[in-house]
């Protein structure tokens, strides 16, 4: 076997170590466009009134979450839990939790307001929903918009303003995802909005042994190929 084929092997080990390691510090993906109603429920914080419903007839494409957020006054925020089996990812079987990417598509429809909804990430873990601090609006597009951002546990709080924050790591209870909308408003506020293609994509904490093995691995190489063989 020469150099370069015995590079090749110590670098096959390399990989192979680490994808043995897949199922802690892997990725786990969470998506919905059909929207089906048994599949979410809504969960109103505020003063006013959230509900949804799946819409058949408006989607990109396909099915959309067609959802209402009214309020007298303040800012109403609605948590839409998804309810699907596979929405509910617990930290210890991927090792604890580094961050999640969040992704959904907005449309709106009609309403009164000057910024649409306020769409962002939200959870519950443990009995307690928990939403992003940070939201994006929505806006009054005609066209579909895509909303994206990432988040840390820091980027968190409940929902009731109590204190307290998700817990991501190993230790942490079950975690079921979904996402939140508001309306903020001096005097009755209303919209319709349309929600399609929402995507969760949650990244683990790598394992350590794998980047432990994959440090081991370069050096071996790195020794073999300094000697020539």
């Amino acid at each position: 076997m020469n150099g370069c084929n015995k590079a090749f092997t110590a670098v096959s080990m390399v990989a192979l170590a680490m994808s043995a390691g897949s199922a802690i510090g892997s990725t786990v993906t969470v998506s919905d466009g059909d929207f089906i109603d048994s599949n979410w429920s809504e969960t109103d914080f505020g003063n006013g009134t959230v509900f949804a419903v799946q819409d058949t007839s408006v989607g990109n494409p396909g099915s959309s979450r067609s959802v209402y957020n009214s309020t007298f006054s303040g800012f109403t925020r609605g948590f839409h839990k998804n309810l699907d089996t596979g929405a509910t990812i617990s930290p210890a079987t991927v090792g604890g939790i580094a961050g999640i990417d969040f992704s959904i598509d907005a449309k709106w429809d009609s309403g009164v307001g000057l910024n649409g909804h306020q769409v962002g990430m939200a959870l519950m873990q443990a009995g307690i929903a928990f939403r992003s601090s940070v939201t994006q609006s929505v806006g009054h597009s005609a066209e579909w918009v895509t909303r994206t951002a990432s988040y840390t546990a820091a980027d968190f709080v409940r929902f009731d303003g109590l204190p307290g924050t998700v817990d991501f790591s190993a230790g942490g209870s079950p975690i079921t995802v979904g996402f939140q909308t508001g309306i903020n408003g001096a005097s009755f506020t209303h919209n319709y909005v349309w929600y399609d293609n929402y995507e969760v994509v949650i990244h683990a904490v790598p394992a350590p042994g794998s980047i432990g093995l994959a440090g081991l691995g370069m050096l071996f190489m790195a020794r073999r190929l300094r000697r020539g063989e």
